[in-house]
């Protein structure tokens, strides 16, 4: 049976800043556990005299949130304008969040990913079923998806480019699903001057299906590898930077109202 799955993965960390959290890493006498990192996104305000107002969504856990908040408050945007104005704007940030235990407590790290319109975490939808050559034959590759954010929260789907390694005859199936991809999801659009704004989109969508006459020892073997793969990506060890290179890139708005300036202050900020 032909196994298929559809995803856009996070991946690039910039400006890593480092924070100290009185959060009890485990109990004496117990194995230190190891580094725990998340996948977050906040919504960040940004008045027109350019204070920022951040506020993490409930995906965050509670102990988190305050210090998750607080270092991204210290990033630095570019001032907005509207007409050659001064402007406010709203976008929502995705950042990595990781935890190491130095001692009897945790350290956070809070690292920038990417901004633009508020994304769905997960996405369901059902797939036409693939062409029989396709499924005889597997793929595994990474889609570019470009689609538009409306101010209603609908999705536009624009196109999508593939790696030259795809057969033409396979695209119309593919071009199909991410269409039905983007119409399905909903969106929380950026604003400007507290007005909706459309924003358009590039994101990566890793599309994996295992070839039909794929053994079901080799299919094993090649899961456990993907998950060993995984779980080296997830520990970012020692402070949550040097495996970050080596996952792929990260949505992109292409023209949202928001720049970022400086993602964090100095490594080893408090």
């Amino acid at each position: 049976m032909a196994r298929s799955s559809f995803h856009a993965r996070l991946s690039a960390v910039v400006g890593l800043a480092l924070c100290a959290l009185s959060i009890p890493a485990f109990a004496e006498n117990a194995p230190a556990p190891a580094p725990k990192v998340l996948h977050v996104r906040v919504r960040v305000d940004i008045a027109a005299d350019g204070a920022t107002r951040v506020t993490a969504d409930d995906s965050v856990p509670a102990a988190l949130r305050q210090p998750i908040e607080k270092q991204i408050a210290g990033w630095r945007f570019e001032p907005v304008l509207h007409e050659g104005r001064p402007a406010s704007a709203t976008t929502w940030v995705g950042a990595l969040a990781c935890l190491v235990p130095e001692g009897d407590k945790l350290r956070l790290s809070v690292g920038y990913e990417n901004h633009g319109p508020g994304r769905p975490l997960t996405t369901q939808f059902s797939p036409s079923m693939p062409p029989t050559s396709l499924m005889r034959a597997g793929i595994n590759t990474t889609l570019r998806l470009f689609y538009t954010v409306q101010p209603d929260g609908g999705g536009v789907f624009e196109r999508v480019d593939f790696d030259p390694s795809v057969p033409q005859q396979f695209r119309p199936w593919f071009d199909k699903t991410m269409q039905q991809m983007v119409k399905v999801q909903r969106f929380e659009p950026e604003r400007l001057d507290g007005q909706a704004v459309a924003t358009r989109m590039q994101v990566p969508v890793q599309m994996a299906m295992a070839p039909a006459n794929e053994s079901r020892l080799a299919q094993l073997r090649r899961e456990s590898a993907e998950r060993d793969a995984q779980l080296v990506r997830d520990q970012l060890s020692p402070a949550c930077i040097a495996a970050a290179g080596d996952v792929p890139e990260v949505p992109v708005a292409l023209d949202s109202p928001v720049r970022l300036l400086q993602p964090a202050p100095a490594a080893g900020g408090s």
